[in-house]
């Protein structure tokens, strides 16, 4: 599985926890992983030249609201997702995106996904629902203990009302979904990726005991803070 690892450079902390997340994959089986220097408030240009989302309605940071310092660094992390799921329709197969904050602790252990299927799967579920405090809840945990070991759709609701991944740090997504993202981009604006991709647009799994663990202790926090 190709396996994309999002750092920012700019950032020393960040270029650290790559490296240590490129090595975790070290011995495991099933994984094509390579680091990629994403979108970052100091070379965003470069992105929107290339691609140019537009500011829209749905677009939550935006200029002249409360939040307007957070637009740059929220809008670089939606483009280094967008940037990917471009070069995921490229190379026509489906491609696994984790961020520098994570790390592998087993083989690749997911059936064959279908890249005509729009869909994707968390893979980070263990260590994210209840390290996030929207998701931790009693009911998700009675849920989630119930549902078992195995490849499941995705059940836990965020503050908004929809089924998300639980902070997008690591998914599988196939060129189809992919493709889905970046045509609804294209024609209504960007969103921070974590509220766009959500089971209404098409379905969400999780995967059961998850191969990929987000580590809090290496949360920079990155996407929401500026230079």
């Amino acid at each position: 599985m190709k396996t994309f690892i999002i750092y920012n450079s700019i950032y020393p902390e960040s270029v650290k926890n790559s490296k240590k997340c490129l090595q975790s994959f070290s011995g495991k089986a099933g994984w094509d992983p390579q680091l990629f220097d994403g979108c970052n408030p100091r070379n965003i240009s470069e992105f929107e030249t290339k691609y140019g989302i537009k500011t829209s309605d749905r677009t939550k940071h935006k200029p002249g609201t409360a939040k307007e310092d957070l637009i740059l660094s929220k809008k670089s992390c939606f483009y280094s997702h967008y940037d990917l799921w471009n070069k995921c329709v490229e190379i026509e197969t489906p491609v696994a995106i984790v961020e520098h904050d994570t790390e592998c602790i087993s083989d690749y252990n997911l059936p064959t996904i279908d890249p005509n299927s729009k869909m994707a799967v968390q893979i980070t579920t263990d260590s994210t629902l209840f390290n996030w405090q929207y998701y931790k809840t009693p009911y998700n945990y009675r849920i989630f203990e119930k549902n078992g070991e195995g490849m499941h759709r995705i059940f836990y609701v965020h503050a908004h009302g929809k089924k998300y991944m639980a902070g997008n740090t690591g998914y599988i997504i196939t060129p189809a979904a992919c493709q889905f993202l970046i045509e609804d981009c294209k024609a209504n604006g960007w969103l921070q990726n974590d509220l766009l991709i959500h089971d209404e647009v098409f379905p969400l799994y999780y995967i059961r005991p998850s191969p990929i663990r987000y580590l809090k202790k290496r949360e920079l926090r990155s996407s929401s803070r500026v230079l």
